[in-house]
């Protein structure tokens, strides 16, 4: 079973761009790991060009949906 690390970043472009080695690190200890980012629409191009990152969540596509629950804000 493929363990999944979904993580979330939703903050300004220069957040995102400093969680990158993060990213990059959890890749290279966990190598056959899921990662999933949920993240706002603007940070999606800098997300896009990682090859360590499996799946790109819109957060405020996210947001907008009626049939998702939030457990904690």
């Amino acid at each position: 079973m493929t363990k999944r690390i979904i993580l979330f970043q939703n903050r300004d472009i220069g957040d995102t761009v400093l969680t990158l080695p993060m990213i990059g690190f959890l890749k290279q200890q966990l190598p056959h790991c899921e990662l999933i980012v949920i993240a706002g629409k603007y940070t999606h191009p800098v997300l896009a060009n990682c090859p360590d990152i499996n799946q790109i969540i819109d957060w405020d596509e996210y947001q907008q949906q009626t049939d998702h629950v939030i457990i904690k804000r």
